[in-house]
């Protein structure tokens, strides 16, 4: 039973990778357990999404907020862990070299019968180095 468990733990957090070219400047797409892989090494990951936005079939009085969790970490071994959001501050974060902004979370957060899954979600970020003065 209990190797099971692990089993299936080991493979909730497993992720998928893409490679993508260093001085590509197009945004990169996510999914929740996926990351996109540089020919330098640089890994960025969207862990989760936290989901605050308004329901397409709700009335409310703010339109929402929807936070994507990331880890980047370089092939030298440093990482930095860090959430971004479509509505509030950061938008857009520093690390370890390159400036990481979030351009966008979807699909929307559905409706109250029918909520957005996780495994549906796709953040756009920008990845650049951070100028150097």
């Amino acid at each position: 039973m209990r190797s099971s468990f692990i089993l299936l733990l080991l493979a909730s957090v497993a992720c998928s990778s893409a490679q993508v070219g260093p001085n590509n400047n197009d945004p990169l797409e996510l999914e929740p357990g996926t990351e996109v892989v540089s020919d330098d090494g640089l890994r960025v990951r969207l862990v989760r999404v936290e989901e605050s936005r308004c329901l397409t079939d709700v009335v409310c009085v703010w339109a929402g907020n929807a936070k994507g969790f990331f880890v980047v970490t370089l092939a030298s071994g440093g990482a930095a862990q860090f959430a971004l959001n479509t509505a509030v501050e950061p938008k857009s974060v520093d690390a370890l070299g390159y400036r990481v902004t979030l351009l966008e979370i979807r699909p929307g957060p559905g409706t109250q019968n029918s909520p957005t899954p996780q495994s549906q979600y796709r953040a756009s970020v920008k990845v650049t180095p951070v100028p150097q003065p």
